[in-house]
């Protein structure tokens, strides 16, 4: 099984996120400016320094009514003040505009108004009255509510729709996978943590429908491999009956070759079933399906190598072992089954028979390694990544013709990782494959 990566962090579905956050921020953030600006009030055309300049300007033009006239007319203009000048007595001599209120003097003046002496040609003192105008009533706070309205609910739409269409996309297909549709595959042209979800949905249900085929497959390689011995068994069986004991003794040879080959089969899938176990109880701490004891790791190689010869005896088999193998605390039954595997998957895959196959095992530190190399046809690269599925057969044909089901390597690579050990196969230099097995001397599992 693949180790789980760790998330990224910040991930790219996280990041699209903030990204739109941040941009609603900017927008709601420019909106407001623009709308600052465009209620900001004017600025006023007449201050406090200017006061002095304009007073001794309209001083200048007391004399002719006409002119200060025009030139009030124009200051109102160009500054929004509303201006007028009263004599000594508050009377108004000339005005413009909202005339500003007539105050006695010494009264409290009206805010927004601004009274500066002024000096008449015959020696008395009037007043020069500014009237700042009155500022618009404020806007209606309706855009900046509307905005923040409009911004928010399209980025969060925008948001929550890019969420929920792969998600109700991921959850159809699987709705369609559960009910027996096993070719319906999720779309995964994103590139972000959907994508990653939608490829590992099509890699999950590219296995199941892989391992269920290949259950499909086995029932009917089992099937057939059950009913030719079983068929060659009751033969033997109705000579016997009929009285004819000669025929029956030929048969008995068969007849046992058969049952063992129906003990192999039946074996195979109960190992098969006997190590699935472990893959639901690993990771609440049982203990492995393996029964550990001592083994004498040579007197086991020779036995699987005896059976071997047995059942194959026109293969020559050339063993070689180190100067002294330890005993190992381990299974030995699944041990030798797995060894056992090896062998007959080198010799189904060597086309000649006078090819020899080649059983070593020797010491490396605190582990033991076996190797079983063979002159075969190898391994094409495109069956390189599923030799150890169970149920595949590399070369359906000669399998057939050969015997076999698919359980070979997968049963052998399970029984050497329950034993905490490693199987690969490596292509043997000049042709053929090397079966390389590395397991520790003790297993570390109390039987």
């Amino acid at each position: 099984m693949a180790a789980l990566q760790a998330p990224r962090f910040p991930s790219r579905l996280t990041l699209r996120i903030y990204g739109l956050g941040i941009l609603q921020f900017a927008l709601v953030a420019f909106g407001m400016f623009v709308f600052a600006r465009q209620t900001m009030p004017a600025p006023q055309g007449l201050s406090e320094k200017m006061s002095p300049v304009l007073t001794l300007a309209l001083e200048s033009k007391l004399a002719d009514r006409k002119a200060l006239q025009t030139e009030l007319t124009r200051l109102e203009r160009d500054s929004g003040w509303s201006i007028a000048i009263y004599d000594h007595a508050e009377k108004l001599v000339v005005g413009t505009g909202r005339l500003p209120p007539s105050t006695p003097r010494g009264a409290f003046r009206k805010p927004g108004t601004r009274n500066t002496p002024l000096h008449f040609p015959d020696g008395t003192t009037g007043t020069l009255r500014f009237s700042m105008p009155r500022p618009p009533a404020p806007p209606a706070p309706w855009f900046p509510i509307a905005l923040v309205l409009v911004v928010v609910g399209v980025t969060a739409w925008l948001t929550a729709r890019s969420l929920a269409r792969p998600l109700a996309a991921l959850s159809s297909v699987a709705a369609q996978f559960g009910s027996g549709q096993l070719t319906a595959r999720a779309a995964h042209d994103r590139d972000d943590e959907f994508g990653d979800l939608a490829r590992s949905f099509n890699d999950m249900a590219q296995r199941i429908s892989r391992l269920m085929g290949a259950e499909k497959e086995l029932i009917a390689n089992v099937s057939h491999e059950l009913r030719t011995p079983l068929a060659r068994i009751q033969v033997a069986l109705d000579l016997a009956a009929e009285g004819d004991a000669e025929s029956a003794r030929e048969s008995l040879k068969e007849i046992t070759e058969d049952l063992a080959e129906l003990e192999r089969i039946v074996d195979d899938v109960l190992t098969a079933a006997r190590l699935a176990l472990s893959d639901g109880t690993a990771s609440t701490g049982a203990m492995p399906p393996i029964r550990v004891e001592e083994v004498d790791v040579q007197v086991l190689m020779d036995r699987a190598v005896a059976r071997f010869r047995a059942a194959h005896p026109e293969r020559p088999v050339e063993v070689k072992f180190g100067s002294v193998l330890p005993n190992s605390r381990a299974d030995a039954v699944l041990l030798r089954r797995a060894i056992d595997n090896l062998l007959d998957n080198a010799d189904k895959y060597t086309e000649e028979p006078a090819s020899p196959i080649e059983l070593t095992a020797h010491r490396a530190g605190a582990d033991i390694v076996v190797e079983v190399r063979d002159r075969g046809i190898g391994i094409a690269p495109e069956d390189a990544d599923r030799v150890f599925e169970p149920f595949f057969r590399a070369d359906r044909s000669r399998a057939r013709a050969r015997g076999g089901y698919g359980l070979g390597l997968a049963l052998a690579r399970r029984i050497v990782e329950a034993h905490a050990g490693t199987l690969r196969l490596l292509p043997r230099p000049g042709g053929g494959t090397v079966a390389r097995i590395e397991f520790p001397i003790d297993v570390g599992y109390s039987s």
